[in-house]
């Protein structure tokens, strides 16, 4: 049987055998089929490929929920910026936590450790920067006059510089300054906050902004350009590499706080396009592109890259989540911290991308440092809730990914899991697969149950349901295996029960009707469709030949058609029978009719009302003795092949006048128009006595006057509902 629903999946196939019910499939193998489940361990590139994460590791639980910076002193101690309170946290290599400073500000946004492990601590609101040497008190060491503080970074000569919002402005402060002297105003721009700051490869100041997202490379005081105007929000992150290469990422303030489902149904685009934009470097202090590259409806962040020549283009985008926090990582890529659910993205190129781990308790990746005591690792925190994380060199030991809810529609019954994988399958512990018959596991599905694997087969044993989940086990890599463990495939084989077919709906129209099929004309298939078509095989499927009605003019036929419905898809054939209005037994007229359509010769039939059944199998798709049908029984209708009569029941003539009297009279029909034509001119209508057809007899009164002296012909014609027609023909003659 092939099952009607339209897959949220990559692919549903049918298998198909002479005789028996269809066995079919449902596939995970993209991206957006895996992305949906449920992640512990587990790592998911853009290809479609489920393998062991990378191995992450809590150090230490926080005790204020949000966490908005952190730095490393040479001594490998973390100091995180806090929200709500403003506490600055002290976490030891160990992992032992402790309030390191209250500056009793609302919010602790920026951080910054110079060459000399001095720590500097801006807050917000009513701006000021703290300062505290090792082993001494914290000092007040900048007082600003704008509201806030929101990012700090030291150069190699000691020099401070503090980026502010409301307005947006860049100090300079320099070695030894005291509380009492004026700050340097580096720099200034439109907007109205400054949000991040750092060094390029020349030793340039780079300033990222908001809400305009506007990149800034600032050379000297007061002498400042604006590299790209992204357009967005605010400008987040900014990484600087040797080789003259930039990125940034954006970030989108709308989706804080919001409850939106990370990775809805909006497909994703990747990879991205490629945009070029040359960065315009016009003298004077600042300057905006007005060209932002172009906003990919649902996206919320972007990453983008500007290369030693000027050139910008996005290497990766996120939907419906944004990007906190941003750092180098392995083989040249960038690691990419996330509020969505705590995910950690790794990002190559516009190409080449993954999930590549999630934290245990999700909340929001706020920032991201390497590890100054493990030289290969990478520090993560979170935000609510407030952890520390390490990820150590290597893959984790094991890991488990449980996909989402497949809905088969009905109930069905399990056939096997088909995983296709890189590996030898025995290098995996276990499958397992739970169901149950409502959208959400809850206390009524089904337990889990391990597939049974027979002859290379994993069999599904859970019992039949609607709804499916699976659930793959990834042990360690096994040594004797050179390539990693990984799952680029899977297959669900299922078979619907076969269900009755049913009739929606039977329609008669008392003409001759023939079926003309005409064969569809081969296509061309457009180059666009092609290229953005999730299933390029819809573009090239048998297309069914166009069905029209042609009217025949023979009298006697009455037309049938109907619209029945397999819930399994099955094809069907079709009986047709009819029986007299009080009869007992069907006659049968075909069988075995393939269209759902047909005409029928109603001459020989007694005249009467009649019935007509049709029924419908589903007998081409199933074993003699499973085969199923319904059937429907249409409206009383009307066998009447006679015409209708005409009498004349008298006429006078009267000068230049005919006054007629005549009835028509059918047998089984109610009358439907009468007409009349005197001397072969032009046919005129006329009404029964009482105005209305409404009777298998009716009177007629026809007077007609102002007639020329001679002789004269009348012709009357009468027709009933199913259009038989009778005529009577007189002459008469006038005499004046």
């Amino acid at each position: 049987m092939k099952f009607l629903f339209i897959p949220l999946f990559s692919g549903i196939f049918l298998f198909t055998s002479l005789y028996g019910v269809r066995t079919q499939s449902i596939v995970h193998e993209k991206y957006f089929d895996f992305i949906k489940g449920e992640f512990q361990n587990i790592s998911l590139n853009n290809q479609g490929t489920l393998q062991l994460a990378p191995r992450i590791k809590a150090i230490s639980l926080l005790p204020e929920p949000i966490i908005w910076d952190a730095v490393v002193n040479s001594q490998g101690y973390i100091y995180l910026s806090t929200g709500n309170n403003g506490i600055i946290l002290k976490v030891s290599p160990l992992g032992e936590v402790s309030n390191y400073f209250s500056p009793d500000k609302i919010l602790t946004r920026a951080l910054t450790i110079d060459s000399q492990d001095n720590l500097y601590v801006g807050t917000s609101p009513r701006g000021r920067v703290y300062r505290i040497s090792p082993g001494g008190l914290p000092e007040i060491y900048f007082n600003s006059e704008e509201e806030y503080i929101w990012d700090l970074i030291s150069d190699d000569d000691g020099n401070l510089y503090v980026a502010t919002g409301s307005p947006a402005n860049i100090y300079k402060i320099p070695p030894g300054f005291q509380v009492e002297d004026k700050a340097e105003l580096w720099f200034r721009c439109p907007q109205t906050h400054l949000t991040k700051l750092a060094w390029d490869s020349n030793g340039q100041l780079l300033a990222g902004s908001s809400p305009g997202g506007v990149l800034y490379r600032i050379e000297n005081k007061n002498k400042g350009y604006a590299l790209y105007n992204s357009g967005a929000q605010e400008i987040k992150n900014i990484i600087a590499k040797k080789d003259g290469t930039l990125f940034f990422s954006t970030f989108t303030h709308d989706l804080i706080d919001k409850n939106i489902e990370p990775l809805s149904k909006t497909e994703y685009n990747y990879p991205m396009p490629t945009y070029s934009v040359t960065i315009m470097e016009e003298k004077s202090n600042f300057n905006h592109s007005n060209t932002p590259l172009p906003t990919i409806k649902g996206a919320s962040s972007r990453i983008y890259k500007i290369d030693s020549d000027g050139f910008v283009e996005p290497i990766w985008e996120s939907y419906n989540f944004n990007i906190y926090s941003l750092i180098p990582y392995e083989d040249q890529s960038l690691l990419i911290g996330t509020n969505d659910r705590g995910r950690l993205y790794s990002v190559q190129n516009r190409s080449e991308w993954s999930l590549i781990q999630q934290t245990p308790d999700g909340g929001e990746l706020t920032v991201l440092i390497p590890d100054p005591i493990h030289p290969n690792s990478i520090i993560a925190i979170s935000s609510n809730p407030a952890k520390i994380y390490r990820l150590p060199s290597g893959v984790a030991e094991t890991g488990l990914y449980k996909s989402p809810v497949i809905d088969f529609k009905q109930i069905v019954k399990w056939g096997n899991l088909l995983p296709t994988t890189g590996n030898n399958l025995t290098s995996l512990s276990t499958f397992r697969t739970r169901t149950g018959n409502t959208e959400d596991p809850d206390d009524t599905w089904n337990s889990w149950v391990d597939a049974k694997k027979n002859n290379g087969d994993w069999k599904i044993i859970s019992p039949h349901a609607r709804y499916l989940q699976y659930e793959i086990a990834f042990p360690s890599t096994n040594s004797q295996i050179k390539s990693k463990n990984e799952i680029k495939r899977m297959r669900v084989f299922y078979q619907s029960h076969n269900s009755a077919p049913f009739f929606e709906s039977v329609h008669l129209l008392s003409v001759g009707l023939e079926l003309i099929q005409t064969p569809a004309p081969n296509r061309n298939i457009d180059l666009k469709k092609f290229l953005e078509e999730g299933d390029s095989y819809k573009l090239i499927e048998d297309r069914n030949p166009r069905q029209q009605l042609k009217q025949l003019g023979e009298k006697g036929l009455l037309s049938v058609g109907w619209k029945a419905i397999d819930p399994n898809g099955d094809n069907l054939e079709y009986t047709l029978l009819i029986k007299k209005y009080g009869d007992e037994n069907w006659i049968t007229l075909d069988e075995k009719i393939e269209e759902s359509f047909s005409t029928i010769n109603t001459k020989g039939f007694h005249e009467g009302n009649y019935h007509l059944k049709i029924i419908a199998s589903d007998a081409p798709d199933n074993e003699p003795g499973q085969e199923l049908s319904g059937f429907s029984v249409s409206k009383l209708f009307l066998i009447d092949n006679s015409p209708p009569e005409i009498f004349i029941k008298e006429y006078e003539i009267q000068g230049d006048e005919i006054n007629l009297h005549f009835s028509v009279t059918d047998k089984n029909s109610i009358l439907r128009k009468v007409f009349y034509q005197l001397d072969g001119k032009t046919h005129k209508s006329i009404s029964p006595n009482d105005g209305l057809f409404d009777s298998i007899h009716e009177n007629f009164t026809l007077v007609v006057n102002k007639l020329a002296s001679g002789k004269h012909s009348l012709f009357l014609e009468a027709y009933d509902e199913l259009g038989n027609s009778g005529i009577f023909t007189m002459s008469f003659e006038i005499r004046n």
